[in-house]
């Protein structure tokens, strides 16, 4: 309890007043705050004596700062370094006070919103991931960003909602994809099983039931190829290539390779019968050509179906030729077929030949015109009719008649003109007409060139 004001009056110092002693009570006993307060009391009544000032100054410092001791002064000097010191730790006391003011604000009122601010940030965008994620069907991805907002919001039902719908389809696909597996597996029917199960469950799910379409075409196709087997066993050629020719056109990834093979198998094959049938019958081995050119789409560098398919175009192209008169291009066409079967069409070829060889070697006769090169293949071709009838003497005759010829024609190109009229003047006079006159215009060439011409053949 502070003691009353008591005005001063001229004579009377703060010291002698009593609120002084009061305060020096106080601070004798500890009391710095109570002495504080007298003090200010007393700077009211004194409000012109600097000294009590500076006295209030200090023990305010010392309530302020309990642990520090009171030291006291000579009242009668003055202290104007003390009094500013003491001013500069009021200062910065205050300053330390206002800073933990302000710390104390920014901890209270600025950083839990913000700290709340980042939370809900946080929350908003774990939510909308995991919903996007569950969207789009990313079941483990929705699974792990929940799992992470429980971490942030213990026992979220939205969150525990979430976790079990996707764990559910998770499995779910799981499942739909052990029939994926089995499916590239080869394993047709444990996959079919699989998304029967799944379109039951859930009608439309993924692609489901186009892979029941595909596989069910493919067991299809599956059976079908079964079937193919037996026809090869057989032998129908032909059914074989009616039953692949539409699973090759509607399913042309179907055992590719193996298809082809067969294809190309069953060609061949069609068309060997039918040369071995056809008996030298060109409508047949045109087909077998057809066959063969089937065949060689699929495998174009076979040789041995090139030769088999060259065999029979030669044979054929032979029968146009002759029926078209030119017995000579059926020659070498027929020949060129000799020359690797001998035996082709089963002697019939062979046939052919013997009825070709001898017509063929009259029309090289008729062509040659005194042309040696035409001569000697005519001799030949009369050679080879000879083997199959040596007693035709009109071929005989020919036959020398065009070795005769062929010396004095070698002579002739060589300007010899003695040795061509020597060669020519015998058979001139067998045959004067020969090759088309041709012999009787070179030997009267020869004996106008000759320095000596025979007389017996040069008449004048």
């Amino acid at each position: 309890m502070t003691e009353p004001n008591i005005e001063p009056d001229n004579d009377t110092t703060y010291l002698q007043h009593p609120l002084y002693q009061t305060a020096m009570e106080h601070m004798a006993a500890g009391e710095e705050p109570e002495a504080a307060e007298n003090l200010r009391e007393l700077a009211d009544i004194y409000p012109d004596d600097q000294e009590l000032r500076d006295l209030l100054v200090r023990i305010e410092l010392k309530a302020a700062f309990s642990g520090a001791e009171y030291v006291t002064v000579d009242r009668r000097k003055p202290t104007p370094v003390l009094r500013r010191v003491l001013l500069l730790l009021l200062g910065f006391t205050l300053a330390i006070i206002a800073i933990f003011a302000l710390v104390w604000a920014y901890d209270t009122f600025v950083i839990p919103p913000r700290q709340e601010a980042a939370f809900q940030a946080t929350l908003t965008a774990l939510e909308t991931r995991g919903s996007a994620q569950l969207e789009r069907g990313a079941w483990s991805g929705a699974i792990g960003t929940y799992t992470e907002l429980l971490e942030v919001v213990p026992g979220d039902p939205t969150a525990v909602a979430a976790i079990e719908t996707a764990q559910a389809e998770l499995e779910f696909q799981r499942f739909y994809e052990s029939g994926i597996s089995l499916q590239e597996l080869g394993d047709l029917q444990g996959a079919l099983g699989v998304y029967q199960e799944v379109q039951q469950q859930r009608p439309g799910y993924l692609d489901v039931e186009e892979r029941i379409a595909q596989i069910e075409e493919r067991l299809r196709l599956e059976e079908t190829w079964q079937q193919v087997q037996g026809l090869v066993q057989a032998g129908d050629w032909q059914q074989v290539i009616d039953t692949l020719i539409p699973v090759r056109l509607q399913s042309p990834g179907f055992r590719r390779t193996e298809v082809e093979n067969l294809l190309f198998q069953a060609y061949v094959e069609l068309a060997r019968q039918q040369i071995a049938q056809a008996n030298a019958d060109p409508a047949q081995l045109r087909q077998a050509i057809d066959d063969y050119d089937r065949a060689l789409k699929l495998r174009a560098g076979n040789q041995a179906v090139n030769l088999e398919r060259r065999l029979a175009v030669q044979f054929v192209s032979g029968v146009d030729d002759y029926e078209a008169g030119d017995v000579l291009g059926a020659v070498r066409a027929w020949e060129e077929i000799y020359d690797v079967d001998p035996g082709y069409q089963g002697g019939v070829l062979d046939q052919r030949l013997s009825q070709a060889y001898p017509q063929a070697a009259r029309q090289l006769l008729d062509q040659a015109n005194g042309s040696p090169a035409v001569l000697r293949e005519a001799i030949r071709l009369i050679e080879l009719a000879l083997r199959y009838d040596p007693g035709d003497e009109e071929l005989v005759t020919e036959l020398r008649l065009a070795r005769d010829y062929l010396p004095g024609a070698e002579a002739f190109a060589a300007e010899d003109w003695d040795a061509a009229i020597a060669a020519w003047g015998p058979l001139y006079g067998e045959r004067p007409n020969y090759q088309n006159g041709a012999l009787e215009s070179n030997l009267r060439e020869a004996c106008a060139n000759s320095t000596q011409p025979d007389p017996t053949y040069c008449a004048p």
